[in-house]
């Protein structure tokens, strides 16, 4: 992420981390040096931790090369815990609220008592797509430390969440994407009903092509010809023509 700031442009690379690795400062800082050379500009690294590491503060951020008794060159960069953020985030502090879904993996012991002040955090949010990414990820994270169960119950009065998860980024894309699948799989089976119910296709060559079309507008139009063909020659000449070409599998591939 290139930013403009009054020093000139910044690259920021940040990384997040659920645990603190000292293993992963070499690859950390190596990423940061060929952001640098890749573009000729500083770059400022930030690692963002969730869980509180084992080690010093002081220590955090600060990778040695150190082939003799002392150290001859030192590099390091910023280390954001975000667990210090849990206090202000219960107490409700605006500016934190975007990590209200990690709540659980902030607190030292994650309870009902969390989940309840997540839910209340979240209600307060006024806009409604807002409120469902935040439920969205509170479930997400919650389902590493309770039963889904108990989350659907705790959360079945917000069910207005689901409502605008298709406007949530990200979200939205994946359920778009299943449902598009939902309706490719069931032309793709229908048409094969029909194969089979009027010319006795069940599987080979036939089923294979049938199975490459992913185009939804291209697979109603051959059910739909498929229910008034009077040759299984036409529906396979038809098939020939409709499948996807070798180029165009490699470009999605």
């Amino acid at each position: 992420m290139i930013v403009r700031t009054e020093k000139g442009r910044h690259i920021f690379h940040l990384e997040f981390k659920t645990k603190y690795n000292r293993r992963e400062l070499r690859k950390i800082l190596g990423y940061a040096g060929g952001l640098t050379v890749k573009y000729n500009l500083d770059v400022t690294t930030i690692l963002y931790l969730i869980k509180p590491p084992s080690k010093r503060a002081k220590d955090l951020g600060l990778y040695q090369s150190m082939p003799f008794d002392e150290p001859t060159n030192q590099f390091g960069f910023k280390v954001v815990q975000l667990c210090d953020f849990s206090k202000a985030i219960l107490d409700g502090d605006k500016r934190f609220i975007s990590l209200v879904p990690l709540l659980p993996e902030l607190v030292e012991k994650p309870n009902i008592a969390v989940l309840h002040r997540q839910r209340e955090l979240i209600r307060s949010q006024q806009d409604p797509v807002r409120r469902a990414e935040l439920y969205y990820y509170t479930l997400a994270f919650a389902e590493r430390h309770f039963s889904k169960k108990f989350i659907r119950s705790l959360f079945k009065e917000d069910r207005e969440m689901y409502e605008h998860w298709e406007r949530v980024p990200i979200v939205g894309d994946m359920m778009d994407e299943q449902k598009q699948k939902g309706r490719i799989l069931a032309f793709q089976e229908n048409i094969m009903a029909i194969l089979s119910s009027r010319f006795g296709v069940e599987n080979g060559k036939i089923a294979r092509i049938v199975n490459s079309i992913d185009d939804p507008k291209k697979l109603r139009t051959i059910f739909q010809r498929v229910l008034k063909a009077k040759a299984l020659d036409t529906v396979v000449d038809m098939l020939q023509k409709a499948k996807p070409s070798a180029k165009r599998k490699t470009a999605k591939a």
